[in-house]
């Protein structure tokens, strides 16, 4: 079997801020408001030497606003990248996932002058219990090349600071606030102390590329992670979880949230080795994409969030 790697980029958690997110009790709601949020997104060009949509094309990184408004017994979500925004609907009874099944974006000047001529949420779902958003969305620009990505956005109940900090949790285990509601501390990768490889077959020593064999080295990652309170840590933008700060065994298949959403050929990730040692992580996957399968390796310094 032809052996290669991804290469991903972890970026920042989510925090809303300017309203709510009440997610305790039976049946939690969604409050009406503005929120400040960043996200940990992966992304794919459809150009890929290893076909299409399976290779590390761009990340997003930086904040962006959410608006969430109430129709009726539904919501109406507005992002800053998708202004006409998309309607939401229960998925449960006790109201703690809403869906959108894909909203065609309006684009500005800014974007078209990017060279953008359109951008789709083909699939978004929100998790109240988690104060999460997943989503996939697709991009077109001028010269035809497109392009697909997934997201995990996170949020925390915020102050009214006007710089966004507001009560936002930290990461010395004294704030239940940071980026999930199951969360105990967070870091985030040290975007110079970090780096990841893609190649189609790997070394004995699972460390590097066979030589000789095509790869892709990324210098400057950037990535969150996330300790809960069970003990297990979280890798956003795959949607993974680990049961502990070291594994090593059968892969771990990543991004059960991103399950039936649309299919846009994003591969999946099935992480078979990983340990974080509360200053370093590193962490190796297969990729399994709709036409191959190849493996990334990420290392990195981190940093308390």
């Amino acid at each position: 079997m032809l052996r290669t790697i991804f290469a991903v980029v972890l970026t920042a958690g989510v925090a809303f801020s300017c309203g709510k997110s009440t997610n305790s009790g039976p049946e939690p709601v969604l409050d009406e408001g503005s929120y400040f949020r960043t996200g940990t997104s992966i992304s794919f060009d459809d150009n890929a030497f290893w076909g299409p949509l399976s290779s590390f094309s761009a990340t997003n990184v930086g904040a962006n606003v959410a608006t969430i408004t109430r129709r009726g017994d539904s919501y109406h979500l507005e992002l800053s990248d998708c202004p006409n925004g998309m309607d939401l609907r229960p998925a449960d009874k006790a109201g703690r996932v809403w869906l959108s099944d894909g909203a065609d974006c309006e684009l500005d000047d800014v974007v078209k002058l990017l060279g953008y001529t359109s951008r789709t949420y083909r699939a978004l779902r929100l998790d109240l219990a988690r104060r999460a958003v997943y989503y996939r969305r697709c991009f077109v620009t001028t010269d035809d090349n497109g392009g697909c990505g997934q997201s995990t956005d996170v949020f925390s109940p915020m102050g009214d600071d006007s710089d966004g900090v507001g009560e936002a949790g930290g990461s010395d285990g004294t704030s239940e606030l940071v980026n999930f509601a199951d969360s105990v501390r967070a870091w985030k990768l040290n975007n110079e102390e970090a780096g990841s490889l893609a190649c189609a077959e790997l070394a004995p020593s699972g460390l590097d590329c066979v030589q000789g064999i095509q790869s892709i080295r990324f210098k400057g990652r950037r990535g969150t992670l996330h300790e809960m309170k069970d003990g297990r840590f979280y890798l956003g933008g795959y949607d993974c979880y680990l049961p502990s700060n070291t594994y090593e065994g059968e892969p771990i298949r990543c991004g059960d949230s991103f399950e039936g959403m649309v299919d846009v050929g994003i591969p999946t990730t099935w992480i078979y080795k990983f340990s974080f040692d509360g200053n370093a992580l590193h962490f190796e996957a297969e990729m399994r994409a709709q036409e191959s399968t190849y493996w990334y390796i990420l290392d990195g310094l981190v940093v308390p969030m």
